[in-house]
């Protein structure tokens, strides 16, 4: 049986050179192309034209200045410890999370085949340190904090709206954008799309709300013209209980 770290770090290195191809080969690609806009969302406009989309989708920055984000020098893979990793249940893929530094340690041994060093243990998370025996590649395993983010209420296997518990209070502008910004960048880190548009937050009475319209660009096959998306996510999450949720639209559609 393969190793989890040999497929993390394959898969880590197989959207490597997805991302390179993608930056190399497409921007000369569109250029034969007739790409203009063939749907949009009427309740979602959004005030950019079809030029301004496609030449984001190549050349924009993958963040807006001031948003989480984290450098891993391509050298680093992500990794969040849970219940299929540490054979807790395999049944079920839910990340865990705990309080307690040994417990965490133990299930990111649990997880790992090598050596673990470089422990960390920020506000967010508990983390070790996995370094490859060929390479100067790196899985760093990651541990929730409770205290911060519960995300057992989640199976990775089921989607479903809600994406885990923020536990930080109070819960304001401030630490709400953090924990989602926190969220979009360890799901999106490692892949060159989407790419963050803008960002809007407001609020209701009982949920903080923060929409982030992303930019998607879709290779053709086969030498078929790409397709640009523009990409609505929504999520909350509520004053009291502290449920994040999550739900996402597509608001228009560039194409050929």
């Amino acid at each position: 049986m393969i190793k989890i770290n040999k497929i993390i770090q394959l898969s880590f290195f197989l959207l490597l050179v997805i991302s390179f191809y993608s930056c190399d080969d497409e921007i000369n690609r569109q250029e034969d192309c007739n790409l203009k806009t063939t749907f949009v969302d009427s309740t979602n406009i959004i005030p950019y034209n079809d030029d301004f989309l496609i030449n984001f989708s190549l050349h924009g920055q993958k963040y807006p200045q001031g948003f989480y984000k984290e450098e891993t020098n391509n050298i680093a893979s992500i990794y969040y410890v849970n219940t299929v990793s540490t054979k807790l249940d395999i049944t079920k893929w839910i990340q865990l999370c705990t309080n307690d530094s040994s417990e965490a340690i133990s299930w990111m041994k649990l997880s790992s085949e090598n050596e673990l060093t470089e422990f960390k243990d920020t506000e967010k998370y508990f983390q070790a340190t996995s370094n490859s025996t060929t390479s100067s590649y790196k899985i760093l395993f990651r541990v929730h904090k409770c205290s911060y983010l519960d995300r057992t209420n989640y199976n990775f296997l089921i989607k479903t709206d809600t994406i885990g518990i923020f536990n930080k209070r109070p819960t304001n502008e401030q630490t709400v954008k953090e924990v989602i910004q926190y969220l979009w960048f360890i799901e999106n880190y490692n892949i060159s799309n989407p790419k963050i548009l803008y960002a809007i937050y407001s609020e209701e009475l009982e949920k903080c709300l923060y929409s982030i319209y992303v930019v998607n660009y879709i290779a053709g096959d086969f030498g078929m013209c790409p397709t640009i998306t523009v990409e609505k996510q929504n999520y909350s999450v509520n004053k009291f209980t502290g449920i994040i949720t999550k739900n996402s639209k597509i608001i228009r559609t560039i194409s050929d």
